[in-house]
């Protein structure tokens, strides 16, 4: 796997903005609204940097992976999005999206592993 330099910083600069959307909608004035901010910037970095920003050297392996990349990016949005609109509980926060964030390493780390 080797990582693209330029796609990388592209993958950077729009989970940033991304992340500051979030930060920018919430318009809360509690500590939520930074881990929330952070916990969206780590979600749309890995899975965008993974689908746009490596090249890998089986093309099973990169169409898999790219693929995966993309809908874990959709499920974090859309969970994102809906946790808030619906709560502003930092430990229900943290809780899904870990569990959600740790699924995408475990199929990734599998899929790669492969060598196929």
């Amino acid at each position: 796997m080797k990582l693209k330099v330029i796609p990388s910083i592209i993958v950077f600069f729009i989970s940033a903005l991304i992340s500051y959307g979030f930060y920018s909608i919430l318009n809360l004035k509690t500590h939520y609204l930074f881990v929330h901010s952070i916990v969206t910037f780590v979600f749309s970095y890995t899975t965008l940097t993974i689908s746009f920003g490596c090249q890998y050297e089986f093309p099973r392996t990169g169409v898999l992976l790219k693929t995966v990349g993309v809908v874990f990016f959709i499920v974090s949005f859309l969970l994102l999005s809906l946790l808030s609109v619906f709560t502003s509980n930092i430990s229900i926060l943290i809780t899904l999206s870990g569990i959600v964030y740790m699924v995408f390493c475990l199929i990734t780390y599998s899929i790669y592993n492969s060598k196929q």
